[in-house]
């Protein structure tokens, strides 16, 4: 019977007799495609594919980048705002299948708020400036730069009074402008803290409550320009300070539910008492990466844990889960505001220790 060599060994023969040298598909670890940057479900989160690509040749899309935040415009759903700890602001029109760069297509940018009585404008904080568009993300003029060359570390266009913005620095200091960003004066100086959601209760005018990545949760009373620590609650559990992901579900009462370092804790007094909601882990064993209810029944949760989605419908009683296909953490899910069977996942990458 003759012998059959493989065109592999014959391309590494040659190779090896010429003094060649040439990279092997199946040697070359380093040409993969990126998983990285966005992906979507269009079938309630049972499959997911990348979407990341750029709408012009020759761009190199987010299918790389490290994704802050995901926004949806409020008039059209299928218009996504992402803001990347690498490639600045990313916009796409078609729900996420492409992707066009905005005037800022580098650096980092953490948090993006719309104007709630105009969502053509938005803030960010970039560096140590906010900057503003007025044309739907597409380009950004800075309206605020700190003396102190403190990074902006989040800002929040008021949702009740339009024309008031608010910015948080990296050294604390909470700022205000009460004419869309022409002038700002410091309403309080709070502890140096990185916010992780800065969220305002209709329930509780006057008031700003921020939730931040490492240092639980102030409430900030913008009337008195006064601030405390109310996380009290939170301490009780192991790693509960450490805040992934926030879902305010608004009410009589109003619902807090937190991904944490430790789990999923759920509070239905403002932080006053938590509870333990169950998964498919013990507590304090495996940090929950990020976590969205279903804004038509919040009993469906969907929480990450490595790169595993985990779906509850029956508020954390059973869970299912699902593979998303990537080798980075899965460090958002987000429903879509107008139909619940499409999801997107933003992913970011944490180099190896």
């Amino acid at each position: 019977m003759p012998t059959r060599i493989s065109s592999s060994l014959i391309i590494l023969f040659a190779v090896l007799l010429t003094g060649q040298s040439c990279s092997l598909p199946f040697m070359d670890q380093d040409k993969r495609e990126p998983d990285g940057g966005l992906y979507r479900s269009d079938t309630h989160g049972r499959t997911w594919v990348q979407r990341g690509n750029a709408a012009a040749k020759n761009s190199i899309g987010i299918r790389d980048a490290s994704i802050r935040t995901i926004k949806f415009d409020p008039r059209n759903p299928d218009r996504l705002m992402v803001g990347t700890y690498e490639y600045g602001i990313w916009i796409s029109d078609n729900a996420g299948s492409t992707w066009t760069p905005s005037s800022i297509a580098t650096g980092d940018v953490k948090c993006i708020s719309y104007k709630a009585s105009d969502p053509d404008v938005q803030y960010i904080g970039y560096g140590s400036t906010v900057r503003q568009s007025l044309d739907n993300g597409r380009t950004w003029k800075v309206v605020y730069t700190d003396g102190q060359r403190q990074s902006i570390t989040c800002v929040q266009a008021d949702r009740i009074v339009p024309t008031t913005i608010w910015a948080l620095t990296s050294g604390g200091k909470l700022i205000r402008s009460l004419d869309e960003g022409r002038t700002w004066s410091i309403a309080v100086t709070i502890k140096p803290i990185s916010p992780r959601f800065i969220y305002q209760d209709d329930q509780v005018p006057g008031h700003l409550f921020i939730f931040t990545r490492t240092a639980g949760i102030i409430d900030v009373d913008t009337d008195a320009n006064a601030w405390q620590d109310i996380s009290g609650g939170l301490k009780k559990y192991r790693g509960g300070l450490t805040i992934y992901g926030v879902e305010v579900t608004p009410g009589t009462p109003t619902v807090w539910t937190l991904a944490t370092k430790y789990g999923i804790l759920q509070s239905f007094d403002r932080g006053s008492t938590w509870k333990v909601i169950p998964t498919t882990v013990s507590p304090g064993t495996s940090a929950i990466r990020s976590i969205a209810l279903n804004h038509r029944d919040p009993r469906e949760m969907l929480i990450t844990i490595g790169t595993r989605l985990h779906r509850s419908t029956d508020a954390g009683e059973t869970w299912s889960m699902v593979n998303i296909p990537t080798t980075r953490v899965p460090n958002m899910v987000i429903f879509d505001p107008d139909r619940v069977d499409r999801l997107f996942v933003g992913t970011f990458y944490v180099k190896p220790s």
